[in-house]
Order: structure tokens, then C-alpha cells, then sequence
């Protein structure tokens, strides 16, 4: 699934487990340069397919061939009143600081809930 909006300037591609490879190293530079941590390209294949209690969705925002923005969500885990529930976190809203404005952080988590629902069909 590739989104492209004419107003955001970037193109919106859904992380998988194919392609997750293609994009470790851009997710770990980004992470690096907004957060100051140096996380390994295995981290995000871990982090949205490694999961036990289920895969999780990401998106990346490209500019060219350039990584400027991801979304993500993961399954966890949480007991409310005694029972056992899957939740949602919602992960890493991330975009490089020339790329924060209102719409482009709004078409990354609409682009989350659309791979998502792309994801369910797959199924």
C-alpha cells in the first residue's frame, strides 16, 4: 500500500514483514537524530513482528528515498478488572523536524489506521 497525499510532500508507505528489512537502517538513523538512541536495524522487525502477543502496524513517511517520518502500534498486553485484554500503544510518532506540521503528523496516523485496515483484509 503506498499513499501519497499532494499536500504532505512525502509519500506514506505500510512497514510489513517483507519489507521491514528495506527500511531498518532510515528507522535507525531517524530514531538516532530525533532521540538520541542508537537502536540496532534489527530492533524494528522485533519491535512490530517480534512481538508475542501479536504484530503490530507501521508506517513511514518517505520524501524521495528519504525516511522522514513513521507511526507505529504494537499489541500489549493489560489486565483491567481481573482480566487478561490485548490494548493498543500507540508507538513512536516520529517525523524529522523540517517535516512537523499538523497535517503531515495527521496523515501518518490516518495512514496507521488505513494499513491497519488493509492488514485485516490481508487476513
Amino acid at each position: 500500500m503506498v499513499m501519497v497525499g499532494t499536500a504532505t510532500e512525502f509519500r506514506v508507505e505500510r512497514v510489513t514483514r517483507e519489507n521491514v528489512q528495506n527500511f531498518s537502517a532510515g528507522l535507525s538513523e531517524m530514531d538516532l537524530r530525533v532521540r538520541g538512541r542508537k537502536l540496532g536495524v534489527d530492533f524494528w522487525s522485533w519491535l512490530y513482528f517480534g512481538n508475542p502477543t501479536g504484530a503490530g502496524t507501521a508506517v513511514v513517511a518517505l520524501r524521495g528515498q528519504r525516511l522522514v517520518g513513521k507511526f507505529g502500534r504494537v499489541p500489549v498486553r493489560v489486565t483491567v478488572a481481573g482480566e487478561r485484554l490485548t490494548a493498543e500503544l500507540l508507538e513512536g510518532l516520529t517525523l524529522l523536524p523540517e517535516c512537523r506540521t499538523w497535517m503531515h503528523l495527521r496523515d501518518l496516523v490516518e495512514a496507521s489506521v488505513l494499513a491497519e485496515s488493509h492488514r485485516e483484509a490481508d487476513r
